[in-house]
């Protein structure tokens, strides 16, 4: 396996001084981890599309550097916005309300293929030169689906679960993508039922 130097930096910083560094410094993996308190879906769409950031990603490119995205990603794969006509998309809370405050009920068919679009849709905005891809759930804890159908699922089952349908999403735009499993608050267990996708 290669050796990689690598660095995660807020795309909101990447600016000449930061390409110099990643130059000078000999780093070969550069990774742009949005604030998702700071950077909504809509300002990192605006931020990919300006000139003089597409300007810097090709420097890097082109000095041999590859870059990867790392994006808790739920609220660009399923808008909230959503809730207002598919509350049945969102978790169920511990008092049986449904809720469109972090991440999605997993049992819902029709949420996980809006997931796939969307990953898919995503996947081309934010290309990963290395096929890996991070397109996370929320970064919160204790906010998994208590729905009947999800009820018995643990927090990693129901990650693994979504990761699977970003990754056929994903993959709908890129053939050889690989989606990475985050384990992260209640999802740092093995999952008990779900299984990983090649």
């Amino acid at each position: 396996m290669e050796k990689q130097i690598g660095v995660v930096i807020d795309p909101l910083e990447l600016d000449e001084k930061w390409v110099q560094r990643v130059l000078e410094g000999g780093i070969s993996l550069l990774g742009l981890h949005p604030n998702p308190k700071d950077s909504s879906p809509e300002q990192m769409e605006l931020w990919c599309r300006k000139p003089e950031n597409r300007r810097l990603l090709e420097k890097l490119r082109d000095h041999g550097v590859r870059i990867e995205w790392e994006v808790h990603a739920l609220s660009w794969l399923l808008p909230r916005k959503l809730f207002e006509t598919h509350p049945e998309y969102f978790r169920m809370d511990e008092h049986g309300n449904r809720t469109a405050d972090h991440n999605l009920c997993c049992a819902n068919t029709a949420a996980l293929e809006t997931l796939r679009q969307n990953a898919a849709k995503l996947a081309k905005l934010l290309p990963s030169d290395t096929h890996r891809y991070h397109f996370w759930l929320d970064d919160v804890s204790q906010c998994r689906c208590r729905c009947p159908k999800c009820e018995a699922l643990t927090a990693a089952d129901q990650a693994l679960t979504v990761y699977n349908a970003i990754l056929e999403g994903i993959r709908r735009t890129d053939p050889q993508a690989k989606q990475c499993y985050l384990a992260y608050h209640d999802a740092n267990t093995v999952p008990a039922s779900v299984r990983p996708d090649d």
